[in-house]
């Protein structure tokens, strides 16, 4: 089968303009793959869920008679990093009722709430 002359520059034009249009849309048009869109909800929604929990975890550290003593060495540790969030699950406050273990994303997003406590005390 012979294909007239004139429809190879529109067949390349259009395998060109599909190419350039996939690494325009990815790279910077705001593409992403399935798994990509389903691992960005995933995440999303676990940090929705520990927001709405927040409340439950400043309610527990309300009732917590220890609840000083724990927000004391909370607070005496100056980064956010792996040791304050390792004293806020040591605490309990962030272990739903009815879960067995305290859940991080949950004592990340109640630990922002009580350092604005911090930071409104002084």
């Amino acid at each position: 089968m012979h294909i007239p002359e004139w429809i190879k520059p529109g067949f390349w034009g259009l395998v060109s303009g599909a190419i350039v249009a996939m690494i325009v849309g990815f790279n910077w048009g705001g593409w992403v793959t399935g798994g990509a869109a389903q691992q960005m909800a995933a995440e999303q929604t676990k940090t929705e869920v520990a927001k709405v929990l927040v409340p439950i975890c400043l309610e527990q550290s309300r009732m917590d008679p220890a609840r000083k003593k724990k927000l004391e060495a909370i607070e005496k540790e100056q980064s956010y990093g792996s040791v304050r969030g390792e004293l806020m699950l040591a605490t309990g406050w962030a272990t739903m009722p009815g879960s067995k273990k305290a859940d991080p994303a949950i004592a990340d997003a109640c630990m922002s709430e009580l350092a604005k406590s911090f930071k409104n005390k002084n």
